[in-house]
């Protein structure tokens, strides 16, 4: 009955791992895990793409698709709509813009820097998420630092929702909200896991 199980959290594992996520990778290079010295600073400058491109390839063998080359500029506060068709490559470009796809070619800058194999993990740290099926669990994880309940409370503010959710002792006192109220709900967690995402704007 698991073999199933089993098989997804195989397949989820490998998926993880071709995005180049893996702490086994960052250890045995002697990078630090948790720090990073080379970090680019919170998102007060613009993100730049010059000539970016990223290639899907067919796993039976064909051409594969090639996004790009890709020339953007998203500037700090900017509010962005993505629109086109299925297949049309908008979430590779949102990877690749987060960091979590590498371009196959072109260069990706923050506050005038490429972001390179050594500041790779912190760029990718100032970006929180919340995707289509995301799950909100009432505990607050993360860095459990002294304020997170206080930064909860503020950014629940922020969002509308102190009306319907408070904190207590590291924890939402519900869950039980609307679609859209859980989408800000989980912004709120993405955030405080987040320590340098949460010090940028909620967009």
């Amino acid at each position: 009955a698991f073999l199933p199980v089993l098989g997804r959290a195989g397949a989820s594992m490998a998926r993880v791992e071709a995005l180049g996520l893996s702490l086994a990778d960052r250890e045995s290079s002697g990078q630090d895990v948790v720090g990073d010295e080379t970090a680019t600073g919170p998102l007060d400058a613009p993100l730049v793409l010059r000539g970016v491109t990223y290639t899907h390839r067919c796993e039976r063998g064909g051409e594969g698709f090639t996004l790009g080359p890709v020339d953007l500029t998203v500037r700090p506060g900017e509010l962005l709509f993505l629109v086109g068709g299925n297949g049309s490559g908008k979430t590779t470009l949102i990877k690749l813009l987060t960091g979590l796809y590498p371009p196959a070619a072109g260069t990706v800058r923050h506050g005038g820097r490429a972001v390179d194999r050594g500041s790779l993990a912190a760029y990718r740290r100032l970006f929180s998420a919340v995707f289509t099926d995301g799950f909100v669990f009432p505990s607050l994880h993360g860095p459990g630092s002294p304020d997170r309940d206080a930064k909860a409370r503020e950014l629940l503010s922020t969002l509308g929702l102190d009306g319907v959710v408070g904190v207590e002792r590291g924890a939402f006192t519900t869950t039980r909200l609307s679609a859209g109220q859980l989408k800000r709900l989980a912004l709120v967690a993405a955030c405080l896991d987040a320590p340098e995402a949460s010090q940028n704007k909620v967009w």
